[in-house]
């Protein structure tokens, strides 16, 4: 994997809705790439998404996260490009306990904005 999203350890300032569609907003996704660890904007897009559960205040950190696509499952990890179709469950678990639950389809993600470095990160 030449570059992935840990979700866990990524920081969320809120949710869009627009047209049906719900946009978990990351101020800072922890990105993987080339042996290091960086934070860059992003926003993971849920089609047609209904948010069952969701953290009673922004900004959170993500303690575990999970994509669940039926025959697939993420979990913690999504490689980018990120684009997939099909029916959707995203649940992530933050470190002060609350949860944001969305059921949808056709999940993707989009970064945006300059990454910045954070750390060196060790290969086993």
């Amino acid at each position: 994997m030449d570059k992935i999203i840990e979700l866990h350890d990524s920081d969320i300032s809120g949710l869009e809705k627009d047209n049906g569609n719900v946009s978990v907003c990351f101020s800072g996704a922890y990105l993987y790439t080339e042996g290091k660890g960086w934070s860059q904007p992003a926003k993971l897009i849920i089609e047609n998404g209904i948010i069952s559960k969701e953290p009673s205040s922004y900004p959170v950190r993500i303690s575990e996260g999970e994509l669940d696509m039926g025959a697939m499952k993420y979990f913690d990890l999504l490689e980018m490009p990120f684009s997939k179709p099909g029916k959707c469950n995203v649940k992530l678990i933050f470190t002060n306990g609350e949860e944001l639950n969305i059921d949808g389809s056709n999940p993707s993600v989009k970064l945006f904005g300059e990454k910045k470095y954070i750390e060196d990160v060790k290969q086993p």
